[in-house]
């Protein structure tokens, strides 16, 4: 066999509907391909942004959250105060409560 006979070639007796439809197949594949990227980026991208958006969110919730423990820390210390102060007052008011109780009874 020589080169000529081995090299690949089209036969003339192709008809030009299979060529044509493989054409528009290639074509349509080709189509439907790039159609497909397009909406796949376009849904990434959207994920992207989105992912974007509640980082932000997330940061913004997480300072909030930061915010309150010390505002929380804050109070719990100032209510341990205001609990002394209460104890106290109410140990003063026992120790008049049992003077007026000894005068009043030092009376009858």
């Amino acid at each position: 066999m020589t080169d000529e006979n081995r090299a690949w070639h089209l036969d003339k007796r192709v008809p030009l509907g299979i060529l044509l439809a493989l054409a528009v197949q290639t074509i349509t594949l080709v189509a439907i391909a790039s159609s497909w990227r397009a909406s796949t980026d376009e849904r990434l991208a959207t994920l992207e942004e989105n992912f974007a958006d509640n980082v932000i969110l997330r940061r913004r919730q997480w300072d909030s959250i930061k915010a309150n423990t010390a505002t929380n820390q804050s109070l719990d210390a100032k209510l341990a105060g205001l609990d002394e102060r209460t104890k106290a007052i109410a140990t003063q008011t026992d120790r008049i409560l049992g003077l007026l109780l000894s005068q009043m009874d030092g009376v009858r």
